[in-house]
């Protein structure tokens, strides 16, 4: 088994975008997500990410914090999981109830490189 990452690229606040009691459904969605990954002995890890960060630029190591008003999307969480290949971790990531709850959200699928004496 290999192990995937999915980034969860929203436009924004999740939270704030679907509203009080579409956001507790959706939560339990997610849950119950979780809750499967784990009981197929897939899922690694998984969290949700806040608004703001840092992001460190160049050699100098020049600083720029968030929220990041410039970019529309941001990551707001991963999902870190074993699948047999990329197929199966897209037909993962397309099991997300971000898709039943969110129109302008998108899942990044990539495998993680396995390198010797990193890993």
């Amino acid at each position: 088994m290999k192990q995937y990452l999915l980034l969860i690229r929203t436009q924004g606040d999740c939270a704030e975008q679907m509203g009080r009691e579409l956001h507790e459904k959706h939560l339990q969605k997610v849950i119950r997500y979780i809750n499967n990954l784990k009981e197929q002995g897939r899922l690694l890890s998984a969290q949700p990410l806040t608004m703001e960060g840092s992001i460190i630029r160049g050699k100098a190591g020049t600083f720029k914090d968030g929220p990041f008003i410039e970019s529309k999307e941001v990551i707001a969480g991963y999902f870190l999981f074993t699948a047999k290949d990329m197929d199966e971790a897209k037909q993962i990531a397309m099991s997300h109830p971000l898709f039943e709850d969110s129109d302008d959200s998108r899942i990044e699928v990539r495998e993680i490189k396995q390198e010797k004496g990193i890993n």
